[in-house]
This record gives structure tokens, C-alpha cells and sequence, in this order.
């Protein structure tokens, strides 16, 4: 959401010359907004994100997807704006690859990661699911665009084991109490981790995983757990993400 994001894109973006807004539009299921020059990286954004919200209009009925896109070049991460129900992308080649071909392909030409927002649109706006933690709210937007990406595009987008030394925050608790403080890298391996987790729940549950979300936490579910921490010794170096007894762990 825009709140929770403000302090992460201030620092990526500190520096940077103001971004004059949008003038050129496009209609659609999903209108779409880009500034001169942008119109091809625009309409492959909004062809993206209109496939997947038809994805899960037919996958999960419900009320009809209605969201705003904003090309902007210069946003170095994509986000949902919940104040305006707008998505904001950038640059492609800028965004974090949360997810990556297994092939070993580039994933340039199509800003997955916006996928991964719409599920927060998904979540906070259009089925407004109270998810009590920072964790859970991301690892459902990337389990919700793995869904899409699975059964719509055949992509396997397997997050590749972290390669190098473990990063300084490793569990869940630093997750809640930081979120975006862990520092970019860091939170580029949470959601690498988070990304592994969806794709281990993905072949048994598929999108009724969405539905447990909101049996879990909707306005009649059960109470939350409180969140576990990961101990040190609960999975070696680069294993991914184990599921055990209601219990998560993320290594």
C-alpha cells in the first residue's frame, strides 16, 4: 500500500528530478496512463494486467476488477496506490525480480512484479481480507500472481536458491518489526523466500489457497497466530521455505 511503501521509494528514489504526471491514456478494462513515448510500454502493462484480473474474475467470481495503471519511468519499484486504486509501475529492467524464468530467460519485456500488486488490489480494495501481517499480506500477493502465471502464461518462475552469505534479518519477526527497513537486498531475498513458499503450496491448492485467505481472515475467520520467528537451525543455507504444523520458516 502506498503508506507502507512511501519510505522504500523515497530511498530508492532520493535524488531524482520530479516526475511530471501523465498525460496520454488508454481505455480498457483496466484505463491506463503514461506519459509521451511510453505508449508501447504501456500497452504491454495494461495487456498484462487486464489478463490477469480476467484470470481471476473467471477463477474466483466476484465483484468485477476496477483499477487504475500508471506508467511512470521513474518508479524503481512497482506498488498499489490503495488512495487513488491505482497501480504505479516503472522501468522493467528496474524492478526487483521477485520472480525469474527457470530457462534463465530475461523477464524484461513483462513486469511481473505487477502481478504480485494487483494482488494486493486483490486483497486490501476489491476483497478486503484482514490479513494481520506484513508477511502474509506479501507472501498472498505472490502466491496470487503465481496462480496467474502458472495456469495463463505456463511460466515457471521459480525463485532460484539465494547464492552468498545469509542476509542480516532471517525471520519472521524481523520481517513484521522492520518490513521495508531490512534494506533492499534483504527484502529481495523475504520475497524471494515468500515466493518459494507459493510455489511449494501452489501444486496442491491452486486458487483455493485464496479461499482459505479469506476463511482465515475474513470478518468471520479464526483469530491469528501470533508470528513465528525462524530458528537458526531450522533449515540449512539456501533450502527455501518450510511449511510444518502451522508453522512457517523461511531460509
Amino acid at each position: 500500500m502506498k503508506t507502507s511503501l512511501l519510505a522504500l521509494l523515497l530511498w530508492l528514489s532520493a535524488g531524482r528530478p520530479a516526475v511530471a504526471q501523465s498525460r496520454d491514456s488508454l481505455g480498457g478494462k483496466v484505463k491506463t496512463y503514461f506519459p509521451a513515448g511510453r505508449a508501447r510500454q504501456a500497452r504491454a502493462y495494461q495487456q498484462l494486467v487486464q489478463e490477469a484480473a480476467r484470470f481471476y474474475e473467471e477463477a474466483l467470481p466476484g465483484p468485477p476488477f476496477v483499477v487504475g495503471l500508471n506508467v511512470r519511468p521513474t518508479t524503481p519499484v512497482p506498488y498499489y496506490d490503495d488512495e487513488t486504486n491505482r497501480l504505479v509501475v516503472g522501468a522493467s529492467k528496474q524492478a526487483p525480480q521477485l520472480f525469474q524464468p527457470a530457462d534463465g530467460s530475461s523477464a524484461d519485456t513483462v513486469d511481473l512484479v505487477a502481478v504480485h500488486e494487483l494482488g494486493h488490489y486483490y486483497f486490501y480494495t476489491l476483497h478486503p481480507t484482514a490479513i494481520p501481517t506484513k508477511w502474509a499480506g506479501e507472501f498472498f500477493a505472490s502466491y496470487f500472481a503465481i496462480c496467474y502465471l502458472e495456469t495463463r502464461k505456463g511460466l515457471s518462475m521459480r525463485p532460484s536458491a539465494p547464492a552468498g552469505p545469509l542476509p542480516q534479518y532471517r525471520t519472521l519477526a524481523d520481517f513484521e518489526r522492520l518490513y521495508y527497513g531490512v534494506g533492499g537486498p534483504n527484502y529481495g531475498w523475504y520475497q524471494g523466500r515468500f515466493a518459494a513458499l507459493a510455489y511449494a503450496l501452489y501444486p496442491k491448492f491452486k486458487t483455493k489457497l485464496v479461499k482459505i485467505a479469506f476463511a482465515e481472515y475474513g470478518p468471520t475467520g479464526k483469530p491469528p497466530p501470533p508470528t513465528p520467528g525462524t530458528p537458526e537451525n531450522s533449515c540449512s543455507q539456501g533450502s527455501g521455505a518450510l511449511v510444518e504444523n502451522n508453522a512457517v520458516a523461511i531460509c
